[in-house]
């Protein structure tokens, strides 16, 4: 609905349009029969013909700009209308004497909804037209959330207070990276104070900066760079009035992820614990036991939410059935006269109702005042339901009500469930599972293409999913998809929605509007992992769960885990996978390289003199490499036997005992060395190289030479 101002100004500059033959022709015209470039020239038109003062008219050419950028359908170019308007916005400068925006807020006191009209004056600030700022506040709706407008002002003032905060404001998206993107959010965060309520400031001011249409120089959206920046948390040992945080995002990126590292929740790793247990008699059967343990343990939780889901709908079948059976006899006649001429029965009279004529009374209720819709903080009713109360995710009267707009949204409890449903199934980060969005999901045949987006790097995750039979987790996943997708088109229709993603469940002690937002998907989700006794874990396991997962079900197959990751190298993986599951299965892979070195091994003991006898000659090559530098295709005898496959007859001495001594010894202190200097040279050469070694001392422990490993790991 178009503000009683905005249409006027909308309305002005119509038929300033349609006065000319040029106007007329091309509001006549599909937007696929235009181009930016015509678009851009209507724009021109209206702002030449209009004969008004120049502030009235930057006004009106606004207005007229935003209600054509309503449009949803493309133009011939490919771009959108929105697009095409905030680029001819942007490069038009405002009057020399009204260097400033006008942005109509609103806000509800006391139930009553008022709206303000605030200005941004840039020349106060110091800041040219027509950079991020300016595009920014082109692109915002209007009329604006009062309060976010509030702490946005307040963060810009200190951020144009900066040279380089004016410096990042003034310049156009289209001449920025993605780093000045980042550079610019790092400064507003370093520039706030220590108080509780700065992330509220820091995510505001987001907000509105993330309105804007342009693109950065890449091609990148604005927006889509801006997602996933965070502002350093408060902390109260540290709280002092006034006393900034200067720490760039980066760093707190990067302290938050080594922080997850190492903090690793007890009962994760109770889930891997049952691995040690596994007895095996080669690798394939260990993997396939812990396959199966692993397996057992994501049911768990897969089975527990589909429960939730099936609830949901039974609820929703005993609903209907209670509306479309009418009011039950234990209703009076006087109740049901005076609640037909809109006298709602009091609380009192409810706590004496019968539960079948309870539960008529708040359904129909919800349905004749519309409480979906529009709803009261005072739901005290709905908790006499016992009906309602069972399904609910908390005994309480508010998830009582939760439950009665179930015909219409998804409850709490089912959210979170479908949450944990993609969260286990795409191995995504929780932070990714939450920018899925309606328009970032597709229909593809019997199944769906999802998109999410990575918050720490901005790069896209795809997983497709289709509803078979063989595959389970792909047809629980698709149910979940179809309840966000109904839940999603009913919020568009009926509430307000403050989130563009899926998992948007109603705010329920609100008066006025039905508000759909984000939830705290870690209070939800350790209340529903409490509701349905399951074991505790975070959002972050169940990533952990699913690569481990793909990890073993692959035969130790780390490749198939970096595609299911989304990781750009393996060492990002192999990280992920760093843990109990790895240390339990470490043994089986060394064992089946002893398995194979030991067929082919010779051990040449003794004291024996060089001549040219083939032990001998065992005595004079290298058993690896000189020099972790040395060429790729070297002529060690470890090299040699992996280019076999294993195939060639190894013969060890004295001489390679040492060796192998030394070479294990500096392989465990320049691990990391040889990782950073070049990984892909020790994925193609280091890595094998590595694994033969370990399993070759292991064998001299046990061979004729075990006095010498001995002797060496107390000396070295």
């Amino acid at each position: 609905m178009l503000p009683e101002i905005m249409f006027y100004r909308v309305s002005g500059a119509l038929r300033t349009a349609l006065e000319s033959k040029f106007g007329r022709g091309m509001l006549s015209k599909p937007p696929e029969h235009i181009s930016s470039k015509d678009l851009r020239e209507l724009l021109s038109h209206v702002s030449n013909l209009t004969s008004d003062d120049s502030r009235d008219k930057a006004k009106r050419l606004r207005a007229f700009a935003k209600a054509l950028s309503l449009c949803p359908r493309p133009l011939s170019d490919g771009m959108s209308v929105a697009e095409a308007a905030s680029d001819f916005l942007t490069l038009k400068r405002l009057p020399a004497h009204g260097n400033y925006f006008e942005v109509t807020t609103r806000a509800r006191v006391n139930g009553i909804e008022t709206s303000s009209l605030r200005v941004v004056n840039l020349d106060v600030l110091g800041i040219k037209a027509g950079g991020l700022l300016s595009e920014a506040l082109l692109g915002a709706p209007d009329p604006l959330l009062g309060v976010d407008f509030y702490r946005f002002t307040s963060l810009l003032s200190r951020v144009s207070a900066v040279e380089e905060g004016r410096r990042l404001l003034s310049t156009p998206a289209v001449l920025q990276e993605a780093s000045h993107v980042y550079r610019l959010f790092a400064l507003a965060d370093s520039l706030l104070p220590n108080f509780k309520s700065r992330s509220d400031y820091f995510n505001s001011f987001k907000k509105v900066m993330r309105f804007s249409l342009a693109h950065l120089k890449s091609g990148q959206y604005f927006a889509d760079a801006a997602y996933g920046v965070r502002c350093h948390p408060f902390k109260e040992s540290d709280h002092t009035e006034g006393n900034a945080s200067p720490v760039s995002e980066q760093v707190v990126l990067q302290k938050k992820e080594d922080a997850d590292q190492l903090q690793r929740d007890d009962s994760q790793r109770g889930l891997l614990d049952s691995l040690k247990f596994i007895s095996a008699s080669d690798d394939s059967e260990a993997y396939d036991k812990a396959t199966q343990q692993i397996r057992a343990q994501m049911d768990t939780y897969l089975i527990a939410c589909e429960q939730v889901l099936n609830e949901q709908r039974e609820c929703v079948e005993r609903m209907d059935a209670i509306l479309s059976g009418g009011p039950p006899s234990t209703v009076t006649r006087q109740l049901l006269k005076g609640y037909r001429n809109g006298i709602i029965p009091s609380y009192d009279t409810m706590q004496r109702l019968p539960q079948d004529a309870l539960d008529w009374f708040l359904l129909s209720f919800v349905h004749n005042e519309q409480m979906f819709s529009h709803g009261t903080s005072k739901n005290r009713g709905f908790g006499l339901s016992v009906f309602l109360s069972n399904y609910g995710f908390e005994p309480t009267a508010g998830y009582a009500f939760d439950v009665a707009l179930s015909q219409f949204y998804l409850t709490h409890s089912s959210m979170i469930a479908c949450f944990i449903i993609l969260a286990i199934t795409t191995g995504w980060n929780g932070s990714t599972v939450a920018t899925l969005s309606p328009s970032r999901i597709r229909k593809t045949g019997s199944g769906y293409r999802m998109t999410g987006i990575k918050t720490k790097t901005n790069q896209l995750q795809q997983e497709e999913i289709e509803e078979i039979e063989s595959r389970t987790d792909d047809k629980l996943a698709c149910r979940a998809i179809e309840l966000l997708l109904w839940h999603n088109k009913n919020v568009d229709l009926f509430a307000e929605r403050r989130t563009e993603s899926v998992f948007c469940p109603m705010r329920l002690k609100f008066d006025g509007p039905r508000i759909a937002n984000l939830p705290r998907f870690d209070r939800t989700l350790l209340a529903f992992l409490k509701a349905n006794n399951l074991p505790r874990i975070t959002i972050r396991d169940y990533r952990n769960l699913r690569l481990n997962y793909t990890y073993v079900a692959g035969g130790g197959d780390i490749v198939a885990t970096q595609i299911r990751a989304g990781h750009a190298s393996l060492a990002t993986t192999a990280r992920y996978i760093r843990g109990r599951i790895q240390a339990e299965l470490h043994d089986s892979n060394i064992r089946r390289y002893m398995r194979i070195l030991a067929k082919s091994i010779l051990w040449v003991t003794g004291r024996k003199q060089l001549d040219n006898t083939e032990e001998s000659k065992a005595a004079r090559r290298l058993l690896f490499p000189l020099s972790p530098h040395s060429a790729e295709k070297s002529d060690s005898a470890a090299d040699a036997w992996l280019a076999s496959i294993g195939e060639m007859r190894l013969e060890i001495t004295e001489s390679d005992a040492i060796h192998c001594c030394y070479q294990q010894k500096f392989y465990e202190k320049n691990l990391r060395f040889l990782i950073s200097f070049n990984e892909n040279r020790f994925l193609e050469y280091h890595l094998a190289r590595i694994v033969f070694c370990a399993a070759l001392h292991r064998l001299l422990k046990e061979s004729p030479f075990s006095y010498i490993v001995r002797r060496k790991e107390f000396d070295i």
